[in-house]
């Protein structure tokens, strides 16, 4: 017991010790590029810079189709990328909270400078100016703002456009921008004064994408009314209007002859139109979603797509053929699996794979094909050879790992939601969504050793317990059940969840359960009694996915609200907050050794985080981050929040101070408070606390934040 609380007392002390947020650092890589939004050509046309839903900067080598470089670009998406005139350097729009322009060394990665100023607005546009010297960006602020690449300085705002920026293009002699804009217009500015020189009328719907002909002469523009239109400078009147798109056009750009346009849109097609005459020259449907970005090559033979369908692809101007696609994961991603010793992730997705990374370099290893549908489970087999994948197409395969080829296929009625090797790899177990049973096979043979039934409704997840001897499993009838490996026989129902119950998880030491569900909940359980030990509320979207660290001391939840959190299991406090998808958390993993949790994402990309010392106090939007504190004499606590307009938020909160044994020894505020409050002179909170006895307490405003703190 003494050598527990000696731990313990390490532990929070490591606690006091920590910053209040999270580092983009917690990040360590991504795997798999997400949805595309935006692609560039570098000048010498040997790159390709992509981004997208992940927030990182892709560069690829143009002949042989392989990632050369990452950029760890924006916390949110990058909906726009440039390269300056000479290859130099590349500028990056930013969105969501702190949306910001980024300025990168194209040769070596690093970040020159950083350029805020859009308000926190997503930036959709940004743009070099023909000789390098200013970059233009445009947002959802209605602004377009003009910057100093050498200096990062801002040079002029254009204001009054009166309407969200979506696109903005420098004409070839640097003196006028044109913008496309929400409210249905293409607006002509001059670079030198910020005065409007004209305003464009004529599209139905939002103007998506703008560009200027290489003699400066005309201005291509493309809608969600589903046409491209062309535009006269000099006499400011419409030329022509190309119909042929049968969904909003996206993005538009004029060939380096001005000779043809190519336009890409919503339905996944690009078209590629002769810039005199009208006439629709080639159309190339190959992307399975919208096409978000078009781009000529600088000799004009090739054109370059990225698509939603998280692919790039490269295209033969002359014949439409496909050249090439570059791409990562091309759907969402299912499921997330670490092999034993660490070095490597599976991950099994919606394009109907499993993909095989290494941990260390990012790079993907092979690729196994073979399912017809969703791939929707994955599991290593002990000894780390195996792989076993359930899938929508009713099949479970076994897989060699070194030779990605199929040792043998088990095939169902009906989807396989779950797969699970058991703790020494002889059996594998499986849902069956047909009928509400799991199977349990022998791993060696393929032959079935016995059914499990007693779910009501569809089953969701199983696993096996460390020692072998059980199966549990959770589903829609928000129920956990725990079997009997040996007989068959149901040994537990666990019921708590008041909506389906997505994922399940044992203690390392099989003493406790955890689940999430469809109730925003992660609910702890005691595993011998089936009784309810603690249930926290920290998502506020479905919980898809829950795991326990390799020493049984944390857990780790993704969920519907892109999230991914963890907290203590003994002292059931929160951790920290990771952030940085765009979509829902579908799987989480932690590595063999607990250093890394990997998870993975709608959004088709993994993103592997490093499990440092517990170091937020709340969910990492500033919305809800605190800092709580004691004065060096131990007379207060004080209790400051980052963003001091919420402050009057947590005045509302009770705050309860625990001793280690987990009982209450004093609570402020709230309806239940018996403490005051004593405001500070900078307006944060005070408790007074210099009739509590020296020692280390925990303290918890309301249900979002705990903390160790050494009074």
């Amino acid at each position: 017991m003494k050598r527990f609380y000696f731990l313990l007392l390490v532990f929070l002390f490591a606690c006091l010790l920590s910053s209040n947020l999270l580092s983009e650092d917690d990040l360590m890589r991504t795997l798999g590029m997400g949805s595309v939004y935006c692609i560039a050509y570098s000048p010498d046309g040997k790159k390709l810079a992509s981004a997208g839903s992940s927030g990182y900067i892709y560069l690829w080598d143009i002949n042989s189709g392989k990632v050369i470089d990452t950029l760890k670009a924006h916390t949110s998406e990058v909906y726009s990328v440039a390269f300056s005139p000479d290859g130099t350097k590349i500028a990056s729009g930013g969105g969501g909270v702190g949306g910001s322009i980024k300025l990168w060394d194209a040769n070596t990665g690093s970040i020159i400078r950083i350029m805020p100023g859009h308000n926190n607005n997503n930036v959709t546009s940004i743009t070099f100016s023909p000789d390098g010297s200013m970059i233009a960006s445009g947002a959802l602020d209605n602004r377009i703002i003009l910057w100093n690449t050498n200096t990062g300085l801002l040079i002029r705002v254009l204001k009054d456009i009166n309407s969200e920026v979506n696109s903005v293009a420098f004409s070839p002699d640097g003196s006028k921008i044109a913008s496309g804009n929400r409210d249905k217009t293409i607006k002509l500015w001059d670079v030198n004064t910020g005065s409007l020189i004209y305003t464009f009328r004529g599209h139905s719907s939002d103007v998506n994408s703008v560009a200027f002909s290489p003699d400066g002469s005309k201005i291509v523009s493309g809608s969600s009314d589903l046409t491209v239109k062309l535009w006269d400078v000099y006499t400011l009147s419409l030329i022509r209007t190309f119909s042929g798109h049968t969904d909003y056009v996206t993005s538009v750009i004029f060939s380096h002859d001005g000779s043809r346009i190519a336009s890409g849109s919503k339905g996944g097609t690009i078209i590629l139109w002769d810039a005199h005459n009208g006439l629709f020259i080639l159309n190339s449907k190959g992307h399975h979603d919208k096409v978000f970005s078009v781009t000529f090559s600088p000799d004009g033979s090739k054109i370059a797509s990225g698509s939603w369908d998280n692919t790039i692809k490269l295209w033969n101007v002359n014949t439409a053929d496909l050249i090439r696609t570059f791409e990562g994961h091309t759907d969402w991603v299912n499921s997330v699996a670490f092999s034993p010793d660490g070095s490597k992730i599976a991950s099994g997705n919606r394009d109907k794979t499993i993909k095989l990374w290494d941990i260390n370099t990012g790079s993907l290893i092979r690729t196994f094909v073979g399912h017809t549908d969703y791939v929707t489970s994955i599991s290593f087999s002990p000894d780390g050879s195996k792989i076993v994948s359930g899938s929508w197409d009713g099949s479970i395969k076994l897989w060699d790992i070194n030779t990605s080829s199929v040792i043998r296929t088990k095939k169902n009625a009906y989807f396989v939601l779950s797969v699970a090797f058991s703790p020494d790899g002889s059996k594998i177990a499986n849902d069956n969504y047909s009928d509400e049973t799991i199977e349990l096979w022998d791993t060696n043979t393929g032959s079935l050793i016995r059914t499990f039934a007693g779910h009501i409704y569809n089953i969701y997840a199983i696993t096996f317990s460390p020692d072998g001897s059980k199966i549990i499993s959770c589903g829609e009838d928000e129920t956990i059940k725990v079997w009997d490996l040996n007989n068959g026989d149901l040994v537990l129902s666990l019921e708590g969840h008041t909506s389906y119950v997505t994922s399940v998880a044992f203690s390392p030491d099989g003493s406790m359960i955890v689940s999430g569900g469809g109730d925003k909940t992660v609910m702890l359980w005691d595993a011998i009694h089936g009784s309810p030990i603690y249930t926290t509320k920290w998502h506020n979207n479905p919980v898809f996915s829950v795991a326990f660290s390799p020493d049984g001391s944390m857990i780790v939840s993704g969920g519907g609200d892109k999230t991914i959190k963890l907290w203590n299991s003994h002292t059931r406090s929160f951790i920290s907050n990771f952030e940085g998808h765009t979509s829902y958390v579908t799987s989480v993993a932690f590595s063999p050794d607990g250093s890394i949790i990997a998870s993975g994402s709608r959004d088709g990309t993994i993103k592997l985080w490093r499990v440092t010392e517990p170091n937020s106090v709340g969910p990492k939007k500033t919305t809800f981050a605190y800092s709580i504190s004691p004065n060096p004499a131990g007379e207060y606590i004080e209790i400051s929040v980052l963003n001091k307009g919420l402050q009057p938020l947590v005045s509302e909160q009770e705050i309860k101070i625990f001793n280690l044994l987990g009982k209450c020894v004093l609570s402020a505020g709230g309806a239940g408070g018996t403490h005051p409050f004593v405001p500070s002179q900078e307006g944060n909170i005070r408790i007074d606390v210099s009739g509590l006895p020296a020692g280390v307490y925990f303290v918890r405003a309301g249900d979002w934040v705990g903390r160790f703190v050494k009074i």
